[in-house]
């Protein structure tokens, strides 16, 4: 690292191909919109006993579903299948149920035929005339199975006969099984069970009387409850948050039901009944159930019978309650959830420090890293994830990086709306389960890619506020809106981070009156003041090097990249006394390869130990912390050191990460970045900022490396980027905090949330 001119490799074969990998996983992502269903249950039990029928007027019931492992698979080459779906057949007299792609090459039918009450199996195959014939008995005296299961191995395939459609062609790891149910007439008591719920959810008196009568037209059962929920969701918007929620939960819960019941008519008036009447039952024991068991219950494909969410967000509502109840830490009405991910650390960093921005003025707080949270769980977004930090952002492949996100904006924003009851995904739901879970009274995000279905969520759930606090100097909102749909929701308000024009013009679409500045989210230690004229940092200054010897302060990231310029100025310093610091983090072997380099030592007058290389006015060093206490970290420098060594030094070699950036504008020190490669291109427009504002300078190689540093130096200390209209500091936890007390007394009754009107 110390002697060639040429440190800017070719990235390895492993990250180029890293790289393909990146992108195919990304290209994945758009198109994995269909969620992977819960447990499968091996078997179902039947409810009541089966009669043998002449008249075939009983329905067969045929389900398939994908095992919880496997991903979704792709049917035909236009659309993903589903993982699980159901199909009902009122007339199965000789009625093609699928089909089973043998590996040997032979075909497997299946075929229903009522009048025997059987499912006949056929194996045909090309090379033979040969016809094997099995039979599962589904009805009658002498059945003992009432449920049959087949499925596909790896080496096989299924396809399904759709009703009314062609085949649907499925893939290995997917079960099918099929059962046999009455079906034409409700069960009394089922349907004045379900009468009595339309009552209730109607508001009871004349209102829940004509809803009841409405009810006992059986088949029209949960279209009629969608629609009494629905009006008693809007009758609460704005006014009762609970009940506004609940009944949101119910719409979902009956589209799901009469989706699954649409095509059935009064033919399927019994089975209707009988969902809805177990759903009933299923939510009343879901309200008597403690947290224990609530957090123990697992809703399968057996005991939800269709509900992909709908039963599901019950679970967690009133888990929810039960949880809250218990919590006697919670601030009543000052509950945060901050939701963070882990691509790349700023986001961490910002989620901490807004959390004690919000602690500090009486809220109860906690953020949640949606890449990895156990509710939150989702492979492509792991995955994805990895090959950012690992390969992406370690092999520094930003330029490829940015391909893709131009890529991706030409395919439109981020994510697109989806509001529920009509629309609704896996990914959407993990974030209404945790809500639900959690119960706060204010959401913020530090991250803007999942802004939209947040959004939608907070809206469907009670009209929750929320805040976006901008982790870049680039605001992206063009990632996840457009002109034409943008949040009109009063309850909403992004914050800039500064007051460059720059940053501003990011917002777009969304409206200037939806922002608030905020400041950046640093750690509160960076936000305290430092005057360098002072006494005491006069004295900590003269502890730090000998007079007149410039300080250059090495800042990598956290995981401490290996960078060639301490060596460079290690043997061909600036021409004049010159001390480097350097911020090592968790690379140890970074420790390692300056102190091989850079054999000789010299004792400062403090009694430190530095190094130093081939030129004698440059000294080195890789900073600790006395108040570290880590063994397996010994160099990682907490908050107020950092913030320390940025106040004592004449400049700073820094990546132009958010926080990084953020934390330089804030002590005033002037920046150095390295162009030589390509920056991501949030990055890229930190550093423009930078230099347009006089507060950064940067270099591209060796050549223009230190008459870079000396332009730096000669910048002098300013905090302008960081200061309000009138000269102060911007405080980032005052101007969250009171953007949260705001956002909490906004009215919000019956408010859109979208300017597009897709609410």
């Amino acid at each position: 690292t110390g002697s060639s001119s040429n440190f800017h490799p070719k990235p390895p074969a492993r990250y180029r191909m890293a790289a393909k990998t990146l992108l195919a996983l990304l290209l994945a992502r758009q198109c994995a919109s269909l969620p992977l269903t819960a447990h499968l249950k091996a078997e179902l039990t039947l409810q009541g006993p089966l009669h043998v029928s002449d008249t075939c007027n009983r329905w067969l019931i045929v389900e398939y579903a994908a095992r919880p492992d496997k991903p979704p698979i792709l049917g035909g080459s236009k659309a993903f299948a589903p993982h699980t779906s159901t199909f009902y057949y009122g007339d199965w007299l000789q009625q093609h149920v699928f089909v089973k792609d043998l590996p040997d090459g032979c075909v497997e039918t299946h075929t229903a035929d009522c009048s025997t009450g059987q499912i006949v199996v056929k194996k045909t195959c090309s090379n033979s005339t040969e016809v094997v014939t099995r039979t599962h008995c589904l009805d009658g005296p002498s059945c003992t199975q009432h449920v049959h299961i087949t499925h596909a191995s790896d080496s096989e395939r299924l396809a399904v006969r759709v009703p009314g459609s062609s085949s649907v062609l499925l893939s290995s790891g997917y079960l099918m099984y099929y059962t046999l149910k009455p079906s034409m007439y409700p069960d009394v008591e089922d349907l004045e069970k379900v009468a009595s719920w339309a009552s209730n959810i109607a508001g009871g008196q004349a209102a829940g009387q004509e809803a009841a009568e409405r009810i006992r037209s059986a088949s029209k059962a949960a279209d009629t409850l969608f629609e009494l929920a629905s009006a008693a969701r809007d009758r609460s918007d704005g006014f009762d948050p609970d009940a506004q929620t609940l009944n949101h939960l119910y719409m979902i819960l009956f589209e799901e039901r009469r989706s699954k019941f649409r095509f059935l008519g009064d033919s399927g008036a019994g089975l209707l009944i009988s969902d809805l009447a177990k759903d009933y039952d299923t939510l009343q024991d879901f309200e008597d159930m403690t947290l224990e068991q609530l957090e123990s219950l697992t809703l399968d494909a057996s005991t939800s019978r269709g509900s992909q969410f709908g039963l599901d967000g019950f679970l967690q509502y009133y888990s929810g309650l039960a949880k809250a109840a218990r919590d006697h830490k919670r601030a009543p009405g000052r509950n945060a959830l901050i939701f963070t991910c882990s691509f790349g650390g700023g986001h961490l960093s910002a989620a901490s420090a807004v959390q004690s921005y919000l602690e500090d003025r009486s809220f109860s707080a906690e953020y949640i890293d949606t890449t990895y949270h156990p509710a939150l769980q989702d492979p492509v977004i792991q995955s994805t994830a990895k090959l950012f930090n690992e390969v992406v952002i370690k092999g520094q492949m930003y330029e490829l990086h940015n391909m893709l996100d131009s890529f991706q904006q030409m395919l439109g924003p981020l994510k697109k709306p989806c509001p529920s009851p009509s629309c609704s995904s896996n990914r959407k739901h993990q974030f209404r389960s945790v809500v639900l879970q959690e119960r706060p009274d204010l959401i913020v995000t530090v991250y803007h890619m999942d802004l939209l279905p947040i959004l939608e969520i907070a809206k469907e759930m009670g009209n929750l506020p929320v805040i976006h606090v901008a982790t870049d100097m680039d605001v992206k909102m063009s990632e996840i809106f457009t002109p034409s749909m943008y949040p009109v929701y009063p309850r909403f308000s992004a914050g800039v981070p500064f007051r460059a024009q720059q940053s501003y013009a990011t917002v777009a679409p969304l409206p200037r009156n939806r922002t608030f500045l905020s400041g950046y989210p640093v750690r509160s230690e960076f936000l305290e003041p430092f005057d360098p004229q002072a006494p005491s940092a006069m004295a900590m200054q003269a502890a730090l090097v000998p007079a007149g010897v410039r300080v250059l302060l090495v800042m990598t990231g956290g995981g401490g990249q290996d960078v060639p310029w301490p060596y460079r100025l290690a043997d061909a310093g600036i021409g004049e006394p010159l001390h480097v610091i350097v911020i090592a983090g968790a690379n140890k072997m970074l420790v390692a390869n300056l102190r091989r380099n850079m054999p000789h030592n010299v004792t400062f007058p403090d009694g430190r130990i530095v190094w130093q290389g081939k030129d004698p006015n440059v000294t080195v060093e890789v900073a600790v912390d006395p108040d570290n206490t880590r063994k397996d970290r010994p160099y990682y420098v907490l908050e107020r050191r950092l913030a320390l060594l940025m106040d004592l030094a004449d400049a700073i070699l820094t990546k132009p990460g958010g926080g990084s950036t953020a934390e330089v504008a804030y002590r005033g020190t002037p920046a150095i970045f390295d162009v030589s490669r390509t920056l991501f291109h949030w990055e890229q427009f930190t550093v423009d900022i930078f230099e347009e504002q006089g507060r950064g300078v940067t270099f591209k190689d060796e050549a223009t490396f230190r008459p870079a540093l000396l332009q730096a130096f000669a910048l002098g200390r300013s905090t302008r980027l960081a200061e309000t209209a009138d000269g102060h500091i911007l405080n980032t936890a005052v101007q969250v905090a009171d953007a949260a007390e705001d956002i909490l007394k906004t009215e919000c009754v019956r408010c859109k949330l979208l300017s597009s009107g897709i609410e």
